[in-house]
């Protein structure tokens, strides 16, 4: 077996152990040499070490597989999901379309780590921020993250990050009464036709519409082929500049100016949905993030909290689908994009705009906040300390004083970086990701009026589900393993980052140091659903709490 596929093959079992025992599927059981898991007539043996989460870090090169009393050759993680679906029970046609996307997500690991396998940190750090993103490992808590069911060989080397390559989007003319949008009279400012390398040009009674070209040719040319043959869809007979995809496989950004990316529909199924634009998320973002660029710029506490603004948004819906009410969510969601600045047009002078999941990229050498913090001479509880105040507080803030929740996973959060050490943060992606209390003190805000309304105690998963679970739970594993900072260290900070706001603010009301959580699952909702389509995106599901990490590592 080839030794790269060997190594994704390893990283990928032991990510299966680890998450379903997270997710309290499997028992881990201690052994005088390690740790072991016992499924039917086999046995899987590794070393590890459990956590401060009491989540299992398994030894991906030390794993094991035991039939009958004796040690097998070689294994394979498609045979561990056909193993461990006696207690995950997964119907057959289930099961064999998470094989399929395991298999799609081993195809595009090997792609990342084949690439990654020759990549000096030093070189990584001056890639920039669109080429750190295609090089990402992807959602850490997803199982399979890469899965693009829809996509084969051809337009994964088109179209995919890790691919890196370029491609025209296609415009089209469409009629304005179709299009639903929040730029008066379909005009788009100069400053977005320049960067996207489009001339200054309109058709009267028409808007113009970019779409994915994949998108294109699977869905629209076929499902709008009512509306072009009836002169309602034009072909804009112009292609603009190169694009390539962020980690986001939606989110492009032009090849040459760097000033706005786009955000297309793109009906695959990635991770945990289709990846289409909802029809209600459309004309409200430029005013979303308008209102949060204010509450940021005059409240102190978020000084270093940039927005990503939102400049323009369309979608269309479709004739026929949009008068079915209870189809599947894709059929609403064909055709829609969003105009946005990119994060590197927000660094500030000196800074350096890189997603928080780039923090955890680790090439040969060794990971890229282990680089960080040698290079910025701080000690590591200094530069960590650092983090919480610029990232984590921030977002605190925003929640207690203002009632404002973003679910802060490790892509939609940018870490700005000077001199090698955290000096602010850039919000995006206001879709689906921010909620309201029901007690903001902006609930009545006109701009806010599309956004979900939650309890208090809801809303603070956003942050503790959304951050510590999905990315610092990581991110502390890393420094631990790097021997950087231990995980009661690193827990420990955060807890007295967290003391020290809720004392000088006087808020006790709703804190992060509550010693339980729910725990919210994602990878059990596939198991349990499987993959037929509903009307809305499938919702988490809750396992056994957790107790907080902040009350263990703060004793």
């Amino acid at each position: 077996m080839n030794e790269l596929y060997q190594v994704i093959n390893r990283n990928l079992l032991a990510k299966f152990i680890e998450e379903l025992q997270f997710e309290d599927y499997l028992s881990v059981k201690k052994t005088n040499e390690g740790f072991s898991i016992e499924l039917s007539e086999v046995e899987y043996r590794f070393e590890g070490k459990l956590s401060i989460w009491n989540q299992i870090w398994v030894s991906a090169r030390s794993i094991e597989k035991w039939s009958l009393g004796q040690r097998e050759n070689s294994f394979s993680v498609l045979d561990f999901i056909r193993e461990v679906n006696s207690i995950l029970k997964m119907d057959d046609q289930t099961l064999a379309k998470f094989l399929e996307e395991a298999n799609q997500t081993l195809y595009s690991d090997y792609q990342i780590l084949s690439q990654r396998s020759s990549l000096k940190l030093e070189d990584f750090l001056k890639l920039s921020f669109t080429e750190k993103e295609q090089l990402l490992d992807g959602h850490p808590k997803l199982l399979l993250n890469k899965g693009r069911l829809g996509w084969g060989i051809d337009s994964l080397e088109k179209y995919s990050p890790e691919s890196k390559g370029l491609f025209k989007l296609k415009w089209l003319w469409v009629k304005e009464e179709l299009v639903h949008g929040d730029v008066q009279d379909g005009e788009y400012p100069e400053k977005i036709l320049e960067a996207f390398g489009l001339p200054v040009e309109t058709k009267p009674g028409f808007v113009l519409f970019p779409v994915h070209p994949w998108q294109w040719q699977r869905y629209i040319k076929i499902q709008f082929f009512e509306y072009l043959n009836k002169g309602l869809i034009e072909e804009a007979g112009f292609e603009g500049a190169d694009f390539h995809a962020q980690a986001s496989i939606r989110t492009l950004m032009p090849n040459t100016n760097k000033q706005f990316e786009v955000k297309t529909s793109l009906s695959i199924l990635n991770t945990s949905c289709v990846r289409g634009i909802p029809h209600k998320y459309i004309g409200v973002g430029r005013d979303i993030s308008k209102k949060l660029k204010e509450i940021c710029r005059d409240d102190s506490n978020l000084k270093n909290v940039l927005i990503s603004q939102e400049l323009l948004s369309f979608s269309v819906n479709h004739p026929g689908f949009s008068k079915i009410q209870n189809c599947s969510y894709r059929y609403h969601e064909f055709m829609g994009f969003i105009v946005r600045e990119s994060s590197e047009c927000l660094q500030r002078e000196n800074e350096v705009a890189i997603s928080a999941a780039s923090l955890m990229t680790k090439l040969a050498e060794g990971s890229v906040i282990k680089s960080l913090i040698q290079e910025s001479r701080l000690t590591p509880l200094h530069w960590i300390r650092e983090y919480f105040e610029e990232v984590v507080i921030p977002l605190y803030h925003l929640q207690i004083c203002h009632g404002i929740g973003i679910v802060a996973h490790g892509q939609n959060i940018i870490v700005l970086i000077k001199d090698s050490r955290p000096s602010g943060i850039i919000l995006k992606d206001f879709h689906g990701d921010l909620r309201l209390s029901e007690h903001s003190i902006h609930k009545n805000s006109e701009e806010f009026r599309s956004l979900t309304r939650l309890p208090r105690e809801h809303l603070i998963h956003d942050l503790f589900t959304g951050h510590f679970v999905t990315f610092l739970r990581y991110l502390s594993r890393l420094m631990d393993e790097e021997k950087i900072l231990n995980e009661a260290e690193f827990y420990g900070e955060a807890s007295r980052a967290i003391d020290t706001y809720d004392k000088n603010n006087n808020k006790t009301q709703l804190s992060l140091k509550k010693e339980v959580f729910e725990k919210l699952i994602i990878n059990g909702v596939r198991f349990k659903v499987g993959y037929s389509e509903t009307s809305a995106r499938p919702l988490p599901m809750l396992a056994n709490d957790i107790i907080n990490p902040m009350i263990l590592g703060g004793i």
